[in-house]
C-alpha cells in the first residue's frame, strides 16, 4: 500500500510539473513526439498518459541538450553585444559577468 501511494504521489507531482512547464526541453520533445505533444495538450491528465514516461521521453529526445546549446548560443550573443559597449563603462563587465554566472549556474 505504501509503495502504491508513493508511486501515485510521485506521478501526480510529475504531472503537475509537466502541466506548468513549457520549458525548452518539454517544447523540443513535443516537436518530435506526437504522443507526447497530445499528452502535453491534455496536461498529462488522460487515463493512458504516463508522466514518469514523459520524463523519460524528455531525457531521450535530446531536448535537454538542444536547450543547453541554445542557451549557450544566446549567452555568447549577449556577451558579444555587451562587448560592443565602451570598455570603460562598468555596466559592460557587469553584463558579461551576469551572463557568465547565469550560464554556469544553469549547467
Amino acid at each position: 500500500m505504501e509503495r502504491l501511494t508513493s508511486e501515485r504521489l510521485r506521478k501526480e507531482n510529475v504531472r503537475n510539473l509537466l502541466r506548468m512547464s513549457a520549458t525548452g526541453p518539454v517544447l523540443h520533445t513535443a516537436e518530435g513526439d506526437e504522443r507526447f505533444k497530445d499528452a502535453l495538450s491534455r496536461g498529462f491528465s488522460g487515463t493512458n498518459d504516463d508522466p514518469l514516461g514523459a520524463l523519460e521521453s524528455i531525457r531521450m529526445s535530446g531536448g535537454i541538450e538542444r536547450t543547453a546549446t541554445q542557451a549557450m548560443l544566446h549567452a555568447e550573443s549577449a556577451i558579444g553585444a555587451a562587448r560592443q559597449l565602451t570598455s570603460s563603462l562598468p555596466i559592460r563587465s557587469a553584463l558579461i559577468n551576469m551572463v557568465d554566472v547565469a550560464v554556469k549556474d544553469g549547467s
